[in-house]
């Protein structure tokens, strides 16, 4: 039987909800893990869930030397991780004023509704 998280990785997969933000004529990207109720930023070792901070300060305050201690990946960074080993991230590209306007709606409203309207084109 498969583990919760395991299931919530593929099902992101499988849901296309892990973007690959690209700056148009650049090489910069972000990548954002876009939920049901919320979105969070990406990357390969970092995500703006509470679940990652929460992990790593416990890490930092030595947590790790306890036996149950885990990862510290959240469900989205193993999700990220899987979607670039399948090569299953879908990519949109955008301007600079757009990418700003994704990541401070992230920011201050957990959810960005110009990427909702970007993936529904």
């Amino acid at each position: 039987m498969k583990s919760l998280t395991v299931k919530a990785k593929e099902a992101a997969l499988v849901e296309n909800r892990i973007i690959k933000i690209s700056l148009v004529n650049s090489l910069f990207a972000i990548y954002v893990f876009m939920g049901k109720d919320k979105d969070y930023i990406l990357s390969e070792n970092y995500c703006s869930c509470p679940h990652f901070y929460y992990r790593i300060f416990r890490k930092n305050l030595g947590a790790e030397k306890r036996v149950n201690a885990g990862s510290t990946k959240c469900y989205h960074l193993q999700a990220l991780e899987l979607a670039l080993e399948k090569d299953k991230a879908r990519s949109i590209y955008v301007d600079l004023v757009t990418m700003k306007e994704i990541l401070l709606e992230i920011y201050s409203m957990d959810k960005s509704f110009i990427l909702r309207k970007l993936v529904m084109r």
